[in-house]
């Protein structure tokens, strides 16, 4: 997940993302003595209170929410039923390390709370990001062409739509000309296409032969390579900026 992946900066700030943990033992005795909760749990009379102290000695619980073995419904039925017998009779009352007294069935609602902040922490996704670097990076994912190429094309080579024949020592003028002034700096990578075989059947791949390097703003550029070459061949390009633009080969 990356910032541009939202419409807008707001968007991106306002994402959040959970990361999660389970509980020792020792971290959830701590929230039990907080609500007062401790000997509840260790003169439990049922199987679920029972576990549940046993856990608290030795062992660890998962209160990740939507994870399959998550614990947390069994703290749901432990409200249910405690809730159930304050109904029934008389509310139970735990008392906490501060002298204060509030019924088990809250403080096992508070536990929960506290077990699910642990166990689940939100944060923001991408807490430094300032708008600035938004609009910077969605600019440039608007303008550079990921590592594959964009654009090829295969131009006119001199007086022959398909291929051109280059003599031993002449140099190639290579030229790039853009339809618009160039929205950033940006690079051309040419390539020559050879007929090894002299049946017309190019090399796909290519050999990059040269560089041609155009300025925001400007709309051309061109270089001269020199190559001795005596088949035929076709050239092609590529550009780290997305745009439109010609290549021109004359040899």
């Amino acid at each position: 997940m990356k910032p541009t992946d939202f419409a807008t900066y707001e968007l991106a700030k306002a994402e959040n993302i959970t990361t999660t943990k389970m509980t020792s033992g020792s971290q959830m005795k701590i929230y039990v003595v907080q609500q007062g909760l401790y000997l509840y749990f260790k003169n439990g009379t049922t199987d679920l209170l029972s576990a549940t102290y046993d856990e608290l000695i030795s062992g660890e619980f998962n209160f990740i929410e939507g994870h399959p073995s998550t614990v947390l419904p069994l703290l749901d039925v432990m409200i249910y039923q405690q809730g159930q017998l304050d109904i029934a009779g008389s509310t139970l009352l735990v008392i906490k390390p501060d002298g204060i007294e509030h019924s088990a069935v809250v403080a096992l609602g508070l536990l929960k709370v506290a077990c699910i902040s642990y166990a689940n922490k939100v944060k923001p996704a991408f807490p430094d990001l300032s708008e600035p670097e938004y609009d910077a990076m969605v600019l440039t994912e608007t303008l550079y062409a990921p590592t594959e190429p964009k654009l090829i094309g295969y131009p006119e080579l001199g007086s022959n739509l398909e291929y051109a024949v280059i003599s031993s020592g002449t140099p190639v003028k290579t030229a790039v000309v853009l339809t618009s002034p160039a929205p950033a700096d940006m690079t051309v990578e040419v390539f020559f296409h050879t007929d090894y075989s002299y049946t017309e059947n190019f090399d796909v791949k290519g050999l990059k032969v040269g560089y041609i390097r155009i300025k925001k703003g400007e709309t051309n550029g061109s270089i001269d390579i020199h190559k001795s070459l005596s088949r035929k061949i076709q050239a092609s390009a590529i550009s780290n900026v997305i745009c439109e633009y010609n290549l021109i080969i004359k040899g």
